[in-house]
């Protein structure tokens, strides 16, 4: 899935270097809590895209940069906690965690997989999961392939969500959502906003504010 236009990195945003971020290993981020509903662990290797061109190549999980066979740029592939306050663009293969006492206001977030915990800010592009537990305005969007929305969470996006699947049990608004699998609202969920999806559950309890279309076969989403 390509990078939206806005959140292209520039030559100084890459390597990431100059945040105030800490680097962890793969297995302590899987360890900061308990997983949520449909995360994994994902120890095989996987392909990792180029932020500056088309290029990728397959890199195993341990991996902290690669090289684009393509057009030779480094590809960032740590994992990041932030536990303080960030005010720089954050551009990672890798996974990101924002915990309770960090702070992430930006343009642009593009990882792998993310967990939120503390006060986000930004347009959100994640090759993989994002989990969010707490509060955060997502400024630009936001784009995954599995979102899971806790309980306690509020989430308001500025723009279009698009995943693969989405589990909801908080409270999110968006312009649009499109999931091109099965969307979950469970007891304590609430989507707010126009939802187009392959299939939807809904529990007892949750609620859908917003116009709701069944699709037969994959959502077609401008990028």
């Amino acid at each position: 899935m390509p990078v939206p236009a806005s959140a292209a990195p520039t030559e100084q945003a890459l390597p990431v270097q100059n945040l105030h971020l800490r680097e962890t290993q793969s297995h302590s981020l899987s360890r900061a809590t308990k997983p949520a509903s449909g995360f994994t662990n994902r120890h095989k290797p996987r392909r990792v895209a180029c932020f500056q061109c088309d290029g990728g190549l397959e890199v195993s999980y341990a991996a902290k940069m690669a090289t684009c066979p393509d057009c030779k740029e480094a590809i960032n592939l740590n994992d990041y906690e932030i536990n303080k306050p960030v005010y720089e663009d954050v551009f990672t293969r890798g996974n990101v965690t924002v915990n309770n006492l960090g702070k992430l206001e930006c343009e642009s977030l593009v990882c792998h997989n993310l967990k939120v915990y503390g006060a986000v800010q930004t347009l959100v592009h994640a090759t993989g999961d994002v989990m969010i537990r707490t509060r955060a305005k997502l400024t630009g969007g936001l784009r995954c392939q599995k979102l899971f929305i806790g309980r306690d969470a509020v989430v308001e996006v500025e723009g279009e969500v698009y995943a693969d699947e989405m589990e909801v049990d908080g409270f999110i608004t968006a312009d649009a959502f499109t999931c091109v699998g099965t969307t979950l609202i469970e007891k304590h969920g609430s989507i707010n906003g126009p939802l187009n999806t392959r299939s939807v559950a809904m529990e007892d309890g949750g609620a859908l504010n917003g116009a709701l279309q069944i699709v037969s076969s994959k959502p077609v989403v401008a990028i």
